[in-house]
């Protein structure tokens, strides 16, 4: 069953699903396959959206986290859709467009209200307010999904080993609750 699946896959699926399949579960890709499918998915139009929408200085689109339509830019013009969605379409972690997006972060004020039309975060213990809703959080988890975990370079802002900490406590942490009237939650104790 398993393999009539596969094979269905490989024939009728988008590249980037034969690219994932044939490199990540199978593990059986030659180098020139891995050019042809990585062709093929350049060329998409969301692919392209998300690639022209990259700055000088690797971030994609003008914001963080969502943009609208009415300000001229789709679903894909934003960092956190962009770089998740390009990793999905099986961009690795080496690639020139992702490696540029990490580095971005990199950056001493990557959340700048001026350029990417956002706050920049509160220190990490201010910036939690709710369960799992600070910007820390979801920048470390596009850090991790870009397969960056453990190849990122050290700095003195990015903590991902406090986020991922913070996430599992948050999940934890909503067996605590005693009502779910948001008018008597307050911060979340650490």
């Amino acid at each position: 069953m398993k393999q009539n699946i596969i094979d269905f896959l490989l024939l009728n699926a988008d590249p980037s699903i034969k690219l994932r399949i044939k490199k990540e579960i199978l593990k059986n890709i030659s180098q020139k396959e891995e050019e042809e499918y990585f062709e093929k998915i350049l060329i998409q139009k969301n692919v392209q959206d998300v690639i022209t929408s990259q700055k000088p200085d690797g971030w994609f689109g003008n914001n963080f986290h969502g943009q609208s339509p009415k300000f001229g830019a789709g679903m894909y013009n934003n960092m956190e859709v962009g770089l998740r969605f390009l990793v999905e379409k099986g961009f690795s972690s080496e690639n020139v467009y992702i490696s540029r997006a990490i580095n971005s972060f990199l950056i001493n004020k990557p959340f700048d209200k001026i350029l990417y039309g956002i706050k920049e975060p509160e220190n990490p213990e201010m910036d939690y307010k709710y369960t799992a809703s600070g910007l820390y959080l979801l920048r470390s988890s596009i850090i991790i999904r870009a397969g960056y975990e453990n190849i990122l370079q050290k700095n003195d802002f990015i903590n991902l080993k406090h986020d991922i900490n913070f996430s599992l406590k948050t999940f934890l942490n909503v067996l605590n609750y005693k009502s779910l009237n948001w008018q008597n939650v307050s911060y979340l104790e650490r």
